[in-house]
């Protein structure tokens, strides 16, 4: 991270002036009796990983969820990229379990799938 250099104005005329001058060279104000504006410009980087969120969905008198649905920002295991996942459990049809499993990672410019599977099976417990 570059290190962050302050600015220095004079407190009246709002011109910029360097650390040492005493007085303004704009207005000639007495720079310890009219102040001085010191500006800083802090740049952080902010990351987010790990967040999740869940919905389940359950039905009066049948067993598990209806439905089971996570998203999530990760990191990425084998390329170390930020990725975002969603991950659905849908047992709303009496015949049938469909999962679905979507994955994208960032490349730097745009998300970028890598993973999109849907698979359905036999509903047991219904």
């Amino acid at each position: 991270m570059k290190e962050n250099i302050p600015k220095y104005f004079c407190q009246f005329c709002k011109k910029e002036i360097t650390k040492e001058d005493t007085a303004c060279p704009n207005c000639g104000n007495d720079l310890k009796k009219v102040g001085r504006l010191i500006k800083l410009t802090l740049t952080e980087k902010l990351h987010l990983s790990g967040g999740l969120t869940r919905v389940r969905q359950k039905r009066k008198g049948i067993l598990g969820y209806l439905i089971d649905r996570k998203y999530r920002r990760k990191i990425s295991g084998k390329t170390k990229r930020p990725a975002q996942e969603q991950f659905t459990i849908d047992r709303t049809d009496s015949t049938k379990t469909i999962k679905k499993h979507y994955i994208e990672e960032w490349d730097g410019n745009r998300w970028v799938v890598v993973h999109d599977e849907k698979r359905e099976w036999k509903a047991k417990r219904r």
